[in-house]
């Protein structure tokens, strides 16, 4: 695969010109080699004279591109200027392996460092945010903020509350049935656990009848996962109470079984470096899979069931005077999050906290719902959740919810119609 003239068209981009403007530096690693955010990113490497990481020695990060944003009109919000910078590994094996052995801290530590020393130099606040494993590498920038020293122009988020707002985002989007059953796959992280905890006050149009919080097997003879997942359970059995829903929250921790016994509608999955094969989820399932590498490849198989990339969002153009900013002398349009204007959705949150000037630090895995309220909130007129695609092919939501159901609800008549994402009783 290469890159396409659609990914790039022409217009002038001078990153000195916006320096002056509050930033957003936002750090990632590369996905997987056949992936075209990772064809983009070698592209800048073979620039700079630089290679993917040999496996010996720390890495040498490159800032991938860079791009200013304008606020929507009337908003109150300020211009940023974002900075998207690449540790050139590989998320698997590499970039993991590197996590369990505490190699990938000390990589993105020093990133972060340099990129705090350049706003310094320029004397604009910095927001930082953390993507993809480097989430783990931090502790969900928890251990970043406990071992270094932050100067006071310096704000951190995981960016985590984005993702979640997008993906609850794309339930109401699809117009999904009251009722309905879901799965959700990797319950015991961050993102799992949030939508779980948040899905009995998600719009009452949509709220399911039961939810399956799903978690990885205990070692033998050790209760820890099962363990975390009754707390999370006793948690959302909490809130169904306090939303006055009637739903049932079951237990499992078993991937490959759960959806199946559970007979869900939906599958939400949002655990790292897992494979989903379609013979784990029901005919019929809408999967939406929020996971960078994505866990479900593409496989005849799927077809009876209809599987969509989430937790991702496509910026208002008219906000983006210059595209993407420029990549070997073109500008960027599509960076392989999952169409134009696309980008995962950690990285707008942290563009959105900087944009309406949400100083301190959204850190740990333990996203409170107020957080998700108010990703939700900024990104009202900056970004919408990414368009419905399945293994490349793009589908009308319409679509999406008539593979859904045999007798489909209507769509809503009016653009915000059931937007609202109420995270309160």
């Amino acid at each position: 695969m290469t890159a396409s003239k659609k990914q790039v068209r022409g217009s002038r981009f001078n990153r000195n010109r916006y320096r002056h403007l509050p930033r957003v530096a936002f750090l990632a690693h590369a996905l997987a080699p056949d992936y075209l955010s990772s064809l983009l990113i070698e592209a800048v490497l073979k620039r700079q004279s630089k290679t993917w990481w040999s496996g010996e020695g720390d890495p040498s990060s490159i800032r991938w591109f860079s791009f200013p944003v304008h606020p929507p009109e009337g908003s109150g919000g300020q211009s940023v200027l974002v900075d998207f910078y690449i540790i050139p590994v590989f998320a698997l094996p590499d970039f993991w392996g590197a996590v369990r052995d505490g190699q990938a801290y000390r990589w993105v530590s020093k990133l972060a460092k340099a990129v705090i020393a350049d706003a310094k130099r320029d004397d604009v606040e910095l927001w930082l945010g953390w993507g993809a494993l480097t989430k783990s590498a931090t502790d969900h920038g928890a251990k970043f903020l406990a071992q270094e020293e932050l100067p006071d122009f310096v704000y951190t988020t995981h960016g985590d509350a984005g993702t979640a707002a997008f993906v609850l985002e794309t339930l109401l989007k699809a117009n999904t049935r009251s009722g309905s059953r879901i799965s959700i796959l990797g319950a015991n992280g961050a993102i799992g656990s949030v939508i779980s905890r948040a899905l009995p006050f998600i719009n009452r149009r949509h709220r399911p009848s039961s939810i399956m919080l799903v978690g990885k097997s205990d070692k033998g003879g050790q209760t820890v996962k099962r363990d975390r997942l009754l707390r999370l359970q006793f948690e959302v059995q909490t809130n169904v109470i306090r939303s006055g829903a009637e739903i049932d929250v079951l237990i499992h921790q078993d991937n490959t079984k759960a959806s199946i016994q559970h007979e869900s509608d939906i599958v939400v999955v949002a655990t790292t470096g897992m494979d989903l094969s379609p013979c784990h989820v029901p005919k019929g399932a809408l999967v939406l899979d929020m996971t960078t590498p994505s866990a479900c490849e593409s496989h005849s198989d799927w077809q009876s069931r209809t599987v969509l990339t989430s937790g991702c969002g496509q910026l208002r153009g008219e906000l983006l005077p210059h595209h993407f900013g420029r990549l070997v002398d073109q500008s960027l349009i599509d960076v392989g999050a999952g169409g134009e204007h696309v980008l995962w959705g950690c990285t707008i949150e942290t563009i959105a906290r900087a944009m309406f000037q949400v100083r301190g630090h959204l850190a740990g895995e333990d996203i409170p719902l107020s957080a998700v309220a108010q990703a939700h909130r900024l990104l009202r007129g900056l970004a919408d959740p990414q368009s419905a695609c399945s293994f490349g092919r793009y589908l009308s939501w319409e679509q999406v919810h008539s593979r859904l159901y045999s007798n489909p609800p209507p769509l809503p008549q009016h653009r915000d119609e059931g937007r609202g994402i109420a995270l309160s009783p």
